[in-house]
Parts: structure tokens; sequence; C-alpha cells
């Protein structure tokens, strides 16, 4: 497991900053720490978005509106990677994601189970350095590139060569681990075949 200040002593090692330093006022220190809540949020997210990593399920409960059957999806919902109502699963033809619902055209009102690809839990300055993260260690590795790739930026504003370095190694880390098999792919929830229905 990963914990977030397992994951904050990686991006300060990324960033030649001693984690053991006393964080005093004007320090690289004590500014990294201050950006490092938001920052690590959003490489979270976006490596959660690319990779596809996290999978959790939830029960939705499907009723019928005056436009057909819905459920209300979770908060933390990318796409969804398989819906089943008992022993019965249906294929993505069957459900489509818009607005923060989702609307299943195959089959009738009911609780199905939703496996889906979901973004991480929240970061902001309240998060312990105790908290474990939702990412492996490999994925936990590309969100350290990246939010040290952004960190840089800020703390070493005239050097693009270390920021460079940083940002490539994040895009390289990412495009090897992206998932490649046909039922993780990007789905495009927004516009996708059956939005004509809505």
């Amino acid at each position: 497991f990963m914990t977030y200040g397992m994951l904050r002593d990686r991006i300060l090692s990324l960033l030649d900053i001693v984690k053991d330093e006393i964080a005093s006022a004007g320090s690289l220190l004590l500014a990294a720490d201050s950006l490092m809540p938001q920052t690590v949020d959003a490489a979270s997210r976006k490596t959660a978005l690319l990779l596809k990593c996290i999978i959790k399920t939830a029960a939705l409960r499907f009723e019928r509106g005056e436009n057909g059957v819905t459920a209300a999806l979770p908060s933390d919902f990318i796409s969804a990677k398989q819906l089943r109502c008992g022993r019965k699963i249906y294929g993505s033809e069957s459900f489509e994601a818009v607005g923060g619902r989702l609307w299943l055209f195959a089959a009738g009102t009911g609780t199905y189970e939703l496996m889906y690809f979901a973004y991480p839990m929240r970061i902001d300055e309240s998060i312990d350095g105790d908290t474990e993260l939702e990412f492996d260690g490999y994925a936990a590795d590309i969100v350290a590139y990246g939010a040290a790739a952004e960190l840089s930026h800020n703390l070493y504003p005239g050097d693009m060569k270390r920021f460079m370095r940083l940002a490539t190694e994040f895009d390289e880390r990412i495009a090897n681990a992206a998932p490649r098999s046909g039922d993780s792919t990007v789905r495009n929830s927004v516009f996708g075949r059956k939005r004509g229905f809505l």
C-alpha cells in the first residue's frame, strides 16, 4: 500500500528537496508542502482517468421516469466497466452515462450492480500522512512524477530542463501503463451512440 506521506516523500525526492529539514519561511520545503495537496489531487485524478486503475462497485437503483429507465451515478464515476443484475451481464450497448445518470436501454427497473472505473478520493489540506491512497505502487509513482512536474514549475520557475525531465517521465510512464484491452478503453460517455434517445 502507499500512504500520502510516502507519496509526499517521493515527490520531494524527485524535486531534490530534503524532506527532514525545518520548513522555514521562504524555504522550498514550505512552498512545496503548501502546494502539495491540490497538486497531488490533480495528478491523482488525471492518472486515474488515463489509466483506469481504480475499479469499484456500487448498487444502483434504476427507476422509470418520463424519458426512460435511469439511476444516479456515484460521484467518483469515470466510466462503466460492467452492469449486472443477478446472473445477467449487460454490455456497453445496453446503457449510457449522461449528466450524472446511467440510462438503461435493454432492461427494466430494479437494483443492479455497477462495476466502474473511479476517481480517487479528493485530497486537500486536511489529509493526514498516514492516509492510504487507492493506487498501487506503480500508479502512485506515476502520480509522483505528475505532481513533481507541476510543482517544479512553481518551485524552480526558470528550470525548464527539470520540468521537461519530470513531465517526460510522467508521460512515458502513463503511455506504458495505459490500458489496452477492449473492455477498458476510454468511452465517450457524454456524446455516445445512444445520445439521440434522450
